[in-house]
């Protein structure tokens, strides 16, 4: 399966690390089916690491929210 969508600077409430994460399909759209394809956790200084079950299926359910975003297929970047 391929990402069609991705998120950066993503915060879960009660995590101090941001996230990226890239899905097939729109997760803020509620009509969609989107699928988490991957994830990373970013610690303070950038670092990447693999997230945890836990926050796998925080990333993939919600809540959170994300200050960078955008489609791969051209539409263009959002922020926040």
């Amino acid at each position: 399966m391929t990402a069609t969508h991705y998120f950066h600077r993503i915060t879960i409430p009660g995590r101090a690390s941001d996230y990226s994460a890239w899905f097939n399909g729109d997760p803020r759209d509620t009509k969609s089916a989107a699928v988490l394809i991957d994830a990373e956790r970013l610690d303070a200084r950038r670092r990447s690491y693999p997230v945890t079950d836990a926050e796998w299926q925080a990333l993939s359910a919600g809540p959170w929210t994300a200050r960078r975003w955008g489609v791969f297929n051209g539409q263009g970047e959002g922020a926040a």
